[in-house]
């Protein structure tokens, strides 16, 4: 087995971002971390994206000029352009799971 701790560079300095965990740690705790903060990083990243895409999609919808308040109309409209797009992200994001896992079940 090769061993990722005993490469010689310096993951550590400040030209790198990542850092090699202490030897300490099993090759599968490391894993689990890795695994565990690039899921975090993912989930931050779509949530993210679903902020940028709810606001400008609903901005154009529902805003016509820019004021110091929002009417009620304009809320109710930015309420259910929210509630829209965020189900029609639900019903996408469901059908490309289950198109990845169509397409691993015929792999096999």
């Amino acid at each position: 087995t090769h061993n990722l701790l005993s490469l010689s560079i310096d993951l550590c300095s400040p030209t790198f971002v990542l850092c090699v965990p202490p030897p300490s740690e099993t090759m599968d705790d490391q894993l689990r971390q890795a695994m565990a903060m690039a899921q975090r990083q993912m989930a931050q990243q779509q949530a993210q994206i679903v902020s940028n895409l709810i606001f400008s999609t609903c901005y154009k919808r529902c805003v016509g000029t820019p004021s110091s308040k929002l009417s009620s109309s304009t809320t109710s409209c930015l309420t259910s352009c929210r509630d829209q797009v965020g189900e029609a992200i639900t019903v996408v994001t469901q059908s490309v799971q289950d198109e990845v896992k169509r397409a691993g079940g015929q792999s096999m």
